[in-house]
């Protein structure tokens, strides 16, 4: 049996379907090796019933808890036992199984009688109310709000939700601090690399885009750089999360540009420009074949590339 773990098919599932799929086959593989069985499918009772009642390091509950708001009530290991001993006969059952089922009808006629004597009491509170709001003003529209009392599964949701949040938080300072611990590595004039996008670039060009660090800004506790390229000076900032380091192999031509003599350009320009090496960060959609200066790039000088009319062929301004 092999699950197929791929790229999460819709992104508001952030890969957790994919996730749980890992899981379980990692499982029942650890099952099929334990018994020594290749029948997978006799092994997902108790796979399934483990991992749902297994508690997790984040919420210290289990699913189970979470889901029913109560701990889990199996007797798999009762009738494992009278298997185990081959117990054909009521009479030699372990526990007196009459006993458990007069504890169990107990139970319920416990709980039978709980939830009349609420249902009782929400009635009264809400005929109640019903006619003190149609004494008052019969013309108006009255919705009763009926309180709420809080159940054991919200005490269970809300242990689990702590939990989750402080394991969240902490994990979110580790995150923060190593961010920063990270910044503080680069200084101005600083050779890095920032990732082009696939859109601005064919899958031959560079993916990664040179610049220098001409600023260091702190704001709020977090640190974020300005840039410059050959082209010119990007207009947004970016964080240390986009950042390549390139200190020990920065290009010659880079570390030579004069900084004040840089004006302003976008990101998705400057990324034009470096994989073509144009003047202008512009292409062409051209419906001909590019042979006359009707074209952006023949007339300034320049081959088509991929990014031009991609989905036509019969260009004939493609660079061998």
């Amino acid at each position: 049996m092999m699950f197929v773990i791929g790229r999460p098919r819709h992104p508001q599932s952030q890969g957790c379907v994919e996730r749980a799929n890992g899981i379980l086959c990692s499982a029942l593989g650890k099952w099929m090796t334990t018994y020594n069985s290749s029948h997978w499918s006799d092994g997902l009772l108790p796979v399934i019933y483990g991992i749902n009642t297994r508690a997790s390091v984040v919420t210290k509950t289990t699913p189970y808890q979470v889901m029913f708001g109560q701990a889990p009530r199996s007797y798999s290991d009762f009738w494992k036992l009278v298997k185990e001993n081959g117990i054909v006969d009521e009479e030699n059952l372990p526990t007196p199984i009459c006993d458990s089922n007069d504890d169990i009808i107990d139970n319920e006629n416990d709980c039978a009688d709980v939830i009349d004597e609420d249902i009782i009491q929400l009635v009264q509170q809400l005929s109640d109310e019903v006619v003190a709001s149609s004494l008052v003003d019969l013309s108006l529209s009255y919705s009763p709000t009926v309180t709420s009392q809080k159940t054991r599964h919200d005490l269970v949701r809300k242990i689990a939700t702590d939990n989750y949040l402080n394991v969240a938080n902490k994990q979110m300072k580790h995150y923060q601090a190593s961010i920063i611990s990270e910044a503080k590595k680069f200084n101005l004039n600083d050779c890095v690399d920032l990732q082009i996008h696939t859109v601005d670039r064919t899958n031959t060009d560079a993916k990664l885009l040179q610049c220098l660090i001409i600023e260091k800004l702190e704001k709020y506790g977090k640190i974020t750089f300005k840039f410059a390229c050959e082209y010119g000076k990007l207009e947004i900032p970016y964080s240390i999360e986009h950042v390549v380091d390139l200190k020990m192999v920065c290009p010659e031509a880079l570390k030579h540009i004069v900084i004040d003599d840089l004006n302003g350009i976008t990101f998705i320009e400057a990324c034009k420009l470096y994989v073509r090496t144009l003047t202008t960060g512009r292409t062409c959609d051209c419906k001909g074949k590019c042979a006359t200066k009707q074209c952006s790039c023949k007339k300034m000088g320049v081959f088509c590339s991929t990014k031009c009319h991609s989905k036509r062929g019969g260009c004939a301004n493609m660079g061998e």
